[in-house]
């Protein structure tokens, strides 16, 4: 594990309640995902360049990146940059792997219902790329 004293920071509640009403879900498992997501964006700070989410993480993202002043609030604070999501309209499962085997590395445990094992959960609209925002990108 490469830092096992990594402290997430919480995703502002205004979104987690946001996914809540959106999704029908309940308040703790809706801060739960989040929590989720903030370990993927936790990962694409840490290994800048391509990182790919689960379809999932991938939705939560969404909800996020539409509360853009939270958003790059949260990256600045925690991050010190801006994540930027770059779609490419195909799944990127060898990269996802990496992602998720990045995060396992960090954070250990990983919930399964948001990173599974199965490369079929990338996502279709996918990308993490802090260095390389509009640049082109190998299909994974």
């Amino acid at each position: 594990m490469r830092n096992t004293n990594i402290t997430l920071a919480p995703i502002p509640q205004l979104v987690v309640e946001r996914l809540a009403s959106n999704s029908g879900l309940q308040p703790e498992d809706a801060e739960r995902q989040m929590i989720e997501l903030a370990k993927f964006l936790s990962v694409c700070a840490e290994y800048p360049g391509e990182n790919a989410p689960s379809r999932v993480i991938d939705d939560l993202w969404h909800v996020f990146v539409l509360f853009t002043r939270e958003y790059q609030r949260y990256c600045q604070e925690n991050f010190g940059k801006f994540i930027h999501h770059t779609p490419t309209g195909y799944a990127m499962n060898n990269t996802y792997q990496k992602t998720r085997a990045r995060a396992q590395e960090m954070f250990g445990e990983l919930d399964q219902d948001l990173w599974p094992e199965n490369a079929g959960g990338a996502a279709i609209c996918n990308d993490c790329c802090d260095d390389n925002p509009g640049g082109e990108h190998p299909q994974g």
